[in-house]
């Protein structure tokens, strides 16, 4: 990420220093014009009345000239850069945790003032539905559009459409055992995961929610996230994760590395990165979250003394990750690096056992779900 920040500050400053070098070059071009119209028309060994041709001459030349100089003012202009903050620096900088210090050693540009950001709860979301039979288990979410959102309810076997304006439900339906994550598909659809029956079940949101097809997995089937026209899925009893395409077709899948040793022992959750095509896979029994490429190769693995169990997984913008910390009820942010930066949440605002979390990047809301609070999603918005 540094990197391809650095990169782009050279190309910048390649093409201020072209820039620079082509004006320098037209501006040598019109000193020349000017040292000869001086030379004209100061020469001694000219007549009085040549001189005056001369100078008339010289006079409309000097308003050309005027004219290219005025000309070149649109094409003198250089390239600034600035930083444009991502909200989690703001988390962290609220919380005391300074990325660095900057010396100033020969200019300031002006005063830099830092927007204290931490997460604030807004609202508690009301999940439950009067035909509930049994308390709700909200195991995933996604935002369909500004205004709602949707969540699975492991124990009702139900998917359930949220309007967060006014925290109503606005639709549900019954699907079969047992729906634990969903993921936003293109044509106005979601696919969910339903572990007990092994498969993925499309429902269309273009009007009311309603079911329109199915895929068959082979295996227990519990993470799943879009990319690019392949759905990312992964399994817990035969602990692997596959990559299918929208018709259900196995394009790859991930059991075990190059030694054929086991990757994974029970992953639940995944998610792909959107800046460069990566796999991250949470496995709650390894307490530690993998990052894989497209082909299955493990790149880097996330540990961390205080990460146990973690569950749902969000890659923010940037490659900055958001870990939901079940056991220890805390909501974890980690750098691309694979360094935890802070606890976002704490267990006084999770309220319980973390377990699903979407992220509004756009309009800056955390939607979370935990164990205890089985009938509420919390939202939080980073201010």
């Amino acid at each position: 990420m540094e990197q391809r920040l650095l990169d782009n500050c050279d190309k910048i400053k390649q093409e201020n220093s072209n820039a620079i070098q082509k004006m320098s070059k037209y501006f040598e071009d019109l000193k020349k014009e000017l040292d000869v119209i001086h030379g004209q028309i100061t020469s001694k060994e000219e007549e009085s009345t040549y001189k005056f041709v001369k100078a008339r001459k010289a006079s409309s030349a000097l308003k050309s000239l005027e004219s290219q100089i005025y000309a070149t003012d649109g094409r003198s202009r250089l390239k600034v850069c600035q930083l444009n903050r991502n909200q989690f620096y703001n988390v962290i900088l609220s919380k005391g945790n300074p990325l660095g210090e900057i010396e100033v050693t020969t200019q300031r540009q002006g005063n830099v003032q830092n927007e204290i950001s931490i997460p604030k709860r807004e609202r508690f979301i009301n999940v439950k539905s009067s035909s509930d039979r049994m308390g709700c288990n909200i195991s995933g979410i996604a935002a369909l559009s500004d205004t709602t959102i949707a969540c699975t309810d492991w124990n009702n076997h139900k998917i359930k459409l949220i309007d967060v304006t006014d925290g109503t439900l606005s639709s549900e339906i019954d699907v079969e055992p047992d729906p634990w994550d969903l993921t936003l598909v293109p044509n106005k659809e979601i696919a969910v995961t339903l572990n007990s029956a092994q498969k993925i079940q499309f429902l269309s949101f273009k009007q009311s929610l309603c079911k329109s097809r199915f895929i068959k997995v082979n295996g227990k089937c519990r993470g799943i996230t879009y990319s690019k026209d392949r759905l990312v899925v992964s399994y817990d009893k035969d602990p692997k994760v596959e990559i299918l395409n929208l018709r259900g077709k196995v394009l790859k899948c991930f059991k075990t590395d190059y030694t054929g040793k086991a990757l994974f022992i029970y992953p639940l959750y995944v998610a792909v990165s959107s800046v460069d095509d990566i796999i991250y896979v949470s496995d709650q029994a390894a307490n530690s979250v993998f990052k894989l490429t497209f082909d299955g190769q493990v790149l880097t693995t996330y540990k961390d003394p205080d990460l146990l169990n973690p569950r749902k997984i969000i890659v923010c913008e940037n490659d900055y990750m958001l870990v939901c910390n079940f056991s220890k009820s805390t909501v974890q942010l980690v750098s691309p690096g694979n360094k935890k930066l802070m606890n976002i949440l704490d267990r006084v605002d999770v309220l319980g056992y973390c377990m699903a979390l979407h992220y509004d990047e756009e309009h800056a809301k955390l939607y979370l779900s935990n164990y205890e609070s089985r009938f509420q999603i919390q939202m939080f918005k980073l201010t």
